[in-house]
């Protein structure tokens, strides 16, 4: 079950804003306890003979052997040897990753190996368009991958860089800042989560969520359950029917419901595809609502770099893994 849960974690990674080239991606493979990786075709080009790998990001991804992580380039080969005693290999944005050293020791790893190591921060969020939140005193700041901290620790909590900009809290409020800490929209919301596109979802004071512009100016009013960052030209959201029970829909930049909300569950559209829950199954949609890949799949991620993981559990305890592409075709199978 252990092995189950981080093959999941691993493939299904939270790189959303880490997305890369499928030319530039391999994907991770579990095959009798031993992890490797395949093309976007489905060919094997690491073998596999790791205790874990993870997704990869900006072209990179990680592997384990023993208790230690390194990284591989997209041709398979070691970029940085297996020196890391940490739980998971964070993903890479521009010139470096979170890196640990020991007990709350925080720093970065660069793409040569070298590890640029601070100090013993009471919290880090993954590195983030080359820039690392960090906390000390309760308060965040923002540390360069140099060590360098850029932003000073003032705000009150932080999420991570996103087509240039981050939301903060200062003062009990939610706001967008710039790489040089200038507030481009200042702390008025009671949440602002991550812009895409020069939109951000918002919660209002009415307990309901809506989107503004990096302007200030509120596109879509707060009427939502709740309303993801945009992907693709499309932001899911989440509506209360009047059974009381909760469906995820998609949105354009404009709030008009061009997908109904009519499924339990669904993920981001990436690749010109959505993940969506169907009774008991999981397919895929298409951003004007067709259901593409027929939804006949225990589980499923959502797509990354061009390929998804899918499962089918004829066999509970032999699950058969999948990735396919966003034409439905199966290019690698476990057995």
């Amino acid at each position: 079950m252990k092995l189950k849960i981080a093959f999941l974690l691993s493939v299904a990674g939270l790189i959303a804003d880490q997305r890369i080239s499928p030319h530039e991606a391999l994907f991770p493979i579990e095959i009798q306890g031993k992890w490797g990786f395949i093309d976007i075709q489905g060919k094997i080009v690491v073998e596999p003979k790791y205790d874990q790998t993870s997704a990869f990001a900006e072209g990179l991804g990680g592997f384990r052997q023993g208790d230690k992580w390194g990284y591989l380039d997209v041709k398979g080969k070691v970029a940085i040897p297996a020196k890391l005693q940490q739980t998971t290999a964070e993903p890479f944005s521009g010139p470096g990753a979170l890196a640990y050293a020991g007990p709350g020791i925080m720093g970065f790893v660069d793409r040569a190996g070298t590890l640029i190591l601070n100090k013993a921060w009471e919290k880090a969020s993954s590195v983030g368009e080359g820039l690392m939140a960090v906390r000390e005193n309760r308060k965040w700041g923002f540390l360069s991958t140099t060590g360098q901290m850029v932003i000073p620790l003032k705000f009150d909590d932080a999420l991570t860089f996103t087509d240039g900009l981050c939301a903060v809290k200062l003062n009990g409020k939610w706001g967008l800042i710039d790489k040089s800490g200038a507030f481009v929209l200042e702390p008025r919301f009671k949440f602002l989560s991550h812009p895409s596109g020069g939109l951000a979802p918002f919660l209002g004071d009415n307990e309901k969520w809506g989107v503004v512009n990096v302007s200030g100016k509120v596109v879509v009013e707060p009427t939502f359950a709740e309303v993801m960052s945009f992907s693709e030209g499309l932001a899911r959201v989440l509506i209360v029917g009047n059974d009381k029970i909760t469906r995820t829909g998609f949105i354009d930049a404009t709030g008009k419901l061009v997908v109904a909300a009519i499924y339990p569950a669904a993920s981001d559209l990436i690749d010109g595809r959505a993940m969506v829950r169907v009774g008991e199954k999981y397919g895929y949609i298409d951003k004007t609502g067709k259901l593409v890949i027929p939804a006949i799949y225990d589980y499923a991620a959502q797509f990354d770099s061009g390929l998804a993981f899918v499962q089918t559990f004829q066999d509970p305890k032999k699950p058969i893994k999948y990735y396919v592409n966003p034409a439905g075709k199966i290019v690698w199978k476990s057995r």
